[in-house]
Formats: structure tokens, sequence, C-alpha cells
């Protein structure tokens, strides 16, 4: 018999190295944080940044992240709740703009 090989789609981007992780931890880029999946929608997650238990963290242009980070559908990467992330906040809006993932 003869398989054929499916073009498979990648549903998730790659894991971050961890050297990648410790030098965007130790840049300011990145945020590490318990993830917290919402009871209501899977697709909905926050982030609880470290910096909210007293440690300093900064977003993508350098302002402080005091509150908790959404997280939407495949951002996520296969992180489960209560896991310790690395996030990288990319934008911050006041509405809920979601993209289609």
């Amino acid at each position: 018999l003869r398989q054929r090989k499916k073009a498979s789609k990648a549903k998730f981007a790659d894991h971050w190295s961890a050297d990648a992780v410790e030098k965007g931890l130790s840049e300011g880029v990145l945020l590490k944080g318990t993830l917290r999946v919402s009871a209501t929608s899977r697709a909905l997650a926050f982030v609880t940044p470290d910096a909210c238990a007293g440690e300093a963290a900064l977003g993508d242009a350098g302002e402080d992240v005091k509150s908790d980070v959404m997280v939407y559908g495949r951002n996520q990467n296969r992180a489960l709740d209560g896991d310790i992330v690395a996030v990288e906040v990319i934008a911050e809006s006041g509405n809920d703009k979601r993209d289609a993932d």
C-alpha cells in the first residue's frame, strides 16, 4: 500500500529556546507569569505577570505592565491553565478586537 503524505500545517508556533526566553526576560522584552484560562472559553486566557507580585515588568514600548495580559486563541501555544509562561506584549487595546487565529 502506498501512503500519502499530508501537507501538515503547523497549528502552533515553535517554542522559544531557553536562551531566547532568558535573554527576552533580562532585556524586558518578555514577561514571565502564570497563565489562567477562562472557565467559560478555552480560547481566552490571561497571564498574571510576576511583576504584579512585586517585580518590575515592561511591555513592548517600555511601559510598566501592572495588570493581567490577555492571550487569545492560538497565541496560548499549547500552554495550559497554571503553567508558568513567558509572553511578549505586542499591543495594548482598550477594545475587544481579536484576530481570527
